[in-house]
């Protein structure tokens, strides 16, 4: 993986570097694989939460039809 040898620009910290590098090759392979899904786990969170928080900030202009139909559950209910 390039630039894993080296902590220039990245938010890791060095300690966490050295522990890296003191790993055997396969565990860490494998430590490279886990931290690349949830990177990817991460950015795809990112994305779903910027497609889906704009829609909850949309409110209609007009609640009215919201406010007919609680009050319409609640008699019903004969609160």
């Amino acid at each position: 993986m390039a630039g894993a040898g080296s902590t220039g620009g990245s938010a890791v910290p060095e300690p966490a570097w050295r522990a890296l590098r003191s790993l055997d090759p396969e565990i860490e392979a494998q430590v490279v694989t886990l931290a690349t899904c949830l990177a990817l786990a991460e950015q795809r969170f990112q994305m779903l939460f910027e497609d889906v928080l704009p829609r909850f900030a949309e409110t209609p202009d007009d609640l009215s039809g919201e406010a007919d139909v609680l009050d319409r559950v609640s008699r019903e209910l004969g609160e």
